[in-house]
C-alpha cells in the first residue's frame, strides 16, 4: 500500500563541518542549510505492508540548487560525520515539539567505493 503525507521532514547535520575542506560556495551552502529541517515532499513515497513501513525520498527529484548542494558535499563525505533524522512536521500545539521518528549516523562513508547500480 502507498501512503502520502506532506508533512515528512529530514534533517541532516555535519558533525564535523571545521574538518572540512570546502570551496567557498560548499562552505556558505555548509553554514546556511546545516542542521535545518527540509520538507521532502513531493519527493518522498510510504509504503507499509505486514511487517514493515517504508520510506523512499528520491533526491534526484529535489530542485537544481538541492542535487549540486548534495553532489558538491557527497564528493567530501569520505571525511564527514553525517546525522540524519526524519520527523513529522507538527502544524498544531497539540503536535510540537516534534519528536525524531528515526535517525542514522554515517561515518566517513566513501561513496566513490558503492558500486553502479545502471
Amino acid at each position: 500500500m502507498i501512503l502520502q503525507s506532506e508533512r515528512f521532514k529530514a534533517i541532516g547535520i555535519v558533525v564535523n563541518p571545521q574538518a572540512q575542506h570546502l570551496g567557498r560556495a560548499e562552505r556558505h551552502l555548509l553554514e546556511t542549510y546545516n542542521g535545518q529541517p527540509i520538507l521532502t515532499r513531493p519527493q518522498h513515497r510510504f509504503y507499509r505492508g505486514t511487517g514493515y513501513f517504508e520510506v523512499d525520498v528520491n533526491a534526484h527529484d529535489f530542485n537544481y540548487i538541492a542535487r549540486k548542494g548534495l553532489v558538491g558535499v557527497s564528493d567530501h563525505a569520505c571525511n564527514m560525520i553525517l546525522d540524519f533524522g526524519f520527523v513529522l512536521e507538527g502544524q498544531e500545539d497539540n503536535e510540537l515539539p516534534e519528536q525524531i521518528l528515526g535517525c542514522v549516523r554515517l561515518c566517513k562513508v566513501d561513496v566513490r567505493q558503492a558500486p553502479s547500480l545502471f
